[in-house]
């Protein structure tokens, strides 16, 4: 049972947000259907309506389209295609953000301060974050709290005070990932912010907000009874709603639980179908544990 746990915080605990997961679009209902089929793995229909949305001049989609094809992500490697719908993508988030649409500025600034399809240059995507965030982008003050948090930027120097301010206001917008971040801050003892009480509360309103990431920290403080009583069966539900919300992590951590009976019934179905939706998600133990126990 040790064993188990110390396995599942391994792989949990520790994990991060990555900023490769597609743009969120909150306005158009092709690029919405566009994700909802990316992130059920079908991705011949993901990448048609990303298409056909970005045909519509949605620079979000432009944008997730070029990151498939500069990756080779379920697509073939086309770099020419890529570069073709960043152009595009850049175009489209430079008109919005002209046109104070916050979103737009994120889009530019995600560009820029990862290097994608545009010179990289922090700076420059920080400018682009902080107008969004200005113009109450959620997303954006999410950004901004990442760079100070990492300390990243020629002129920034490294400030949990300054994160946690973006952070909490990405999260009073009902941003989970804010709220995470929070969490996550006290959860490992950064700066004045140390008090693993809050980690729990910023996780599961996190989780209310049906964030996966939130529920799935949130899972880990029962499995491992932090600061709450351990509660395997909880810890269990937790990890099952991360999954249905497209949380890797908790896919992974739902599978092993299932493949060890720990809070369930053991059940090698059970747990396969969880290591493959979370390898799908790109969850690398996932796909690790997905095949060493394929039968």
């Amino acid at each position: 049972m040790k064993i188990f746990i110390k396995m599942l915080i391994i792989i949990g605990v520790f994990g991060i947000v990555s900023s490769a997961k597609p743009v969120e679009q909150v306005n158009n209902t092709t690029a919405k259907d566009a994700r909802n089929a990316y992130a059920k793995g079908n991705y011949k229909k993901a990448v048609k309506l990303y298409k056909k949305a970005c045909d519509m001049n949605d620079g979000h989609s432009c944008f997730d389209l070029g990151v498939m094809y500069r990756k080779g992500r379920k697509v073939n490697r086309n770099r020419n295609k890529a570069a073709e719908f960043f152009e595009k993508a850049e175009k489209l988030y430079k008109k919005a953000c002209d046109m104070n649409d916050g979103h737009g500025c994120f889009g530019l600034g995600v560009m820029y301060v990862n290097g994608i399809g545009v010179k990289g240059n922090y700076d420059k995507g920080m400018k682009y974050y902080k107008k969004a965030c200005d113009m109450d982008d959620a997303h954006g003050c999410f950004g901004l709290g990442v760079i100070y948090e990492k300390g990243r930027g020629r002129k920034v120097k490294r400030s949990y005070d300054k994160a946690a301010k973006f952070y909490t206001k990405a999260c009073d917008m009902k941003y989970g990932l804010g709220c995470v971040k929070l969490g996550n801050m006290h959860r490992d003892r950064k700066g004045a912010y140390r008090s693993y009480s809050k980690a729990i509360e910023y996780y599961k309103k996190a989780c209310d907000m049906n964030d996966g990431r939130g529920c799935s920290n949130l899972g880990y403080t029962y499995l491992i009874g932090t600061r709450v009583k351990e509660n395997h069966e909880k810890a269990r539900e937790l990890f099952e709603k991360s999954c249905d919300l497209n949380d890797g992590l908790g896919c992974g951590a739902a599978g092993v639980m299932y493949a060890n009976g720990v809070g369930v019934k053991k059940s090698y179905d059970k747990s396969m179908g969880f290591y493959t939706k979370a390898c799908k998600l790109g969850d690398k133990n996932g796909c690790r544990n997905l095949e060493k126990y394929k039968k």
